[in-house]
């Protein structure tokens, strides 16, 4: 769905829905019916009230690298969703999940120990709403209930960058380190 940037124009002219295709995706139906059901299912989403779907996600904190880093993880969790959807009706092959789940490990490698039930909640279950994929995508860990403390890739409340090792016994810093703190 694109969204036209100029003012002058109404909410309808605004939005223009485009695919694009190489010619040679023509040769292959089956694949290509795949490609384009798993498409439209985006638009549906974009178009669905009840889903809610809003065109920018909000700015990260940390800045722009961070954008990045959400707008992908956003992808990934709304891709699980639909090919989920696909598979459950019949529209894709069941050998999809392995590679959403493959996807899914690696934007949220944080989550290592919950990992399967994690995308088991987004690609098995239905429906789901932007705003829930937006909270997952910024803070997994709070939404699912499984923040304890500090994890690795956590951010430092007091630099605010990412830390992979916390220390462990923070009781046993020395007084002078303790105040600088």
């Amino acid at each position: 769905l694109f969204v036209n940037p100029e003012e002058k124009l109404s909410d309808r002219e605004q939005r223009t829905v485009s695919i694009f295709l190489l010619p040679e995706s023509l040769l292959n139906p089956s694949v290509l019916l795949t490609f384009l059901r798993h498409e439209l299912l985006h638009i549906a989403d974009m178009l669905d009230p009840g889903f809610g779907y809003e065109r920018e996600l909000p700015a990260a904190e940390a800045g722009p690298t961070h954008d990045r880093l959400h707008k992908e993880r956003y992808r990934v969790l709304w891709d699980a969703t639909i090919d989920g959807r696909m598979v459950r009706r019949g529209w894709a092959d069941e050998s999809v999940r392995a590679n959403r789940l493959c996807d899914f490990r690696q934007a949220f490698s944080m989550l290592a120990e919950d990992i399967e039930d994690l995308f088991s909640r987004f690609f098995d279950r239905e429906p789901h709403t932007h705003a829930e994929l937006v909270a997952f995508v910024f803070d997994p860990r709070a939404v699912v209930g499984t923040y304890e403390g500090y994890y690795p890739g956590a951010r430092c409340p007091l630099c605010g960058f990412p830390t992979y090792t916390f220390e462990p016994e923070p009781e046993r810093l020395a007084p002078e380190v303790a105040n600088q703190i």
